[in-house]
């Protein structure tokens, strides 16, 4: 047990020594990477509430410079890698105490420790004068606006735990898109258009990130502009919904399902799911039915109150092609 106290304490010491200097003017090249250096500020706890909670990605290529450079080009002060595999950034640190066990290799490079359970090694980001940090500019709501399995805004996807609409932004201004949408409260996605499926009025959903922002819903983006690739175009004109969708009523006898637009294979089928139910399951006989035509109705049995969701999936598989939500009162 002493020796690997000894162990841990050297190898922290070592890479402090190395990390104090640890210096990334040449990450210049990339669209939307400024010149800044990243300096070790020490090993610090976290919790699940985490420490740096403005951004979190996972990789097997992690590694100090790469984490310092994700950071870095979305605007933030701090970065933090922990248990080899994690990257985090933030604005501050330091809450909840020192730590002394950020002795994980790096998943991206095992001569470097990235952090360790529930350990952060902190690095500043200090932006060379000539290259500040990206601008952090308010958002510039453009609406709420229906989404399909085919994405409207399909230039890049991610979904993180630390979801909300500034965050989104950064990611897609970051990326050179001019377009930025927040959906079903985890996923931000990025394009160069938006609109082409018309309005939506269902963007409820509570972001991952802060409880107290929505960040879509159900097949529905919040669109924001994010300052890059030149001046906003007007929005596209709206697409009705009368040539693809699920429409879902409660009846007196239960709840009737009517759609519309959809592919009509052999073996298609509708299930009524709760929120948050994995694709990979249903809720069993009473509620799910074959839909084997573009277009068709079926009705189900009743439902308890609730948050549910109406599922089209493809070819007797678990491919949703279309899904909706609704409520049940």
């Amino acid at each position: 047990m002493k020796r690997a106290h000894i162990f841990a304490w050297t190898s922290i010491a070592f890479v402090a020594l190395l990390a104090s200097v640890f210096l990334l003017p040449s990450l210049t090249t990339g669209q939307g990477v400024p010149q800044f250096s990243a300096n070790f500020r020490g090993c610090f706890r976290d919790t699940s509430v985490f420490d740096l909670n403005g951004y979190l990605e996972r990789s097997p290529a992690n590694s100090i410079g790469r984490c310092a450079t994700t950071c870095a080009m979305r605007g933030f002060k701090y970065a933090g890698a922990q248990y080899g595999e994690s990257c985090l950034c933030g604005n501050s640190y330091g809450r909840y105490g020192a730590a002394n066990n950020c002795n994980m290799a790096c998943t991206g490079d095992r001569n470097q420790l990235c952090g360790g359970i529930n350990a952060n090694s902190v690095y500043e980001i200090v932006y060379l004068a000539q290259t500040p940090p990206p601008a952090q500019t308010a958002p510039a709501f453009l609406g709420c606006f229906r989404d399909t399995p085919t994405y409207d805004l399909n230039g890049y996807l991610e979904r993180t735990r630390t979801n909300t609409p500034r965050q989104c932004i950064q990611v897609c201004a970051s990326r050179g898109f001019p377009y930025a949408g927040v959906q079903y409260g985890e996923s931000c996605l990025c394009g160069t258009s938006y609109g082409r499926y018309g309005g939506a009025n269902n963007c409820n959903m509570a972001c991952t990130g802060d409880q107290t922002q929505a960040c879509g819903g159900i097949n529905a983006n919040m669109v924001f502009s994010t300052g890059a690739g030149g001046a906003r175009p007007p929005p596209p004109p709206p697409v009705t919904q009368s040539g693809m969708g699920i429409e879902v009523q409660q009846t007196q006898n239960g709840v009737r399902v009517v759609w519309r637009g959809m592919p009509g294979n052999q073996f298609d089928w509708i299930a009524l799911v709760p929120v948050g139910m994995p694709d990979s399951q249903h809720a069993g006989g009473d509620y799910w039915a074959y839909a084997e035509s573009p277009s068709g109705t079926r009705d189900f049995k009743p439902l308890k109150p609730g948050s549910y969701e109406a599922r089209l999936l493809l070819k007797n598989g678990y491919e949703v092609y279309y899904r909706t939500g609704f409520t049940i009162r």
